[in-house]
């Protein structure tokens, strides 16, 4: 006759219930996904998105919008009170900044880079 061994489980062995997170379970395998997906888009992505935006540019203009975010969110900045006749002198001097910057490289503020 076959003897048979008689099974125990450890006192210390974790419930079902302890180990079994449905949440950290699709955020394990939500990072390896994104791994892999990353990875795969480094040596694939850029000939792929060349060849989609060429071949079928409104499936690309679908990607673009939705990886873009939903919604932007602005920080709110409290700007002082300031007069307008200094705000006027400041845009002033901003403009001639600018005009100077331009002048340096070689074009005029009616002769817009192409």
């Amino acid at each position: 006759m076959h003897k048979r061994t008689q099974r125990t489980t450890p006192a210390s062995a974790p419930t079902a219930s302890a180990t079994f997170d449905p949440a950290a379970i699709r955020g394990a395998i939500g990072q390896f996904c994104l791994r892999l997906i990353a990875r795969d888009f480094q040596r694939e992505g850029p000939q792929q998105l060349a060849r989609l935006r060429e071949k079928r540019p409104s499936e690309y203009f679908k990607l673009v919008l939705a990886l873009m975010p939903k919604e932007y969110r602005f920080k709110e900045v409290e700007l002082p009170q300031i007069p307008d006749a200094e705000l006027s002198a400041m845009l002033d001097a901003l403009r001639e900044v600018i005009a100077e910057k331009e002048k340096e490289q070689g074009r005029s503020p009616s002769n817009p880079p192409p």
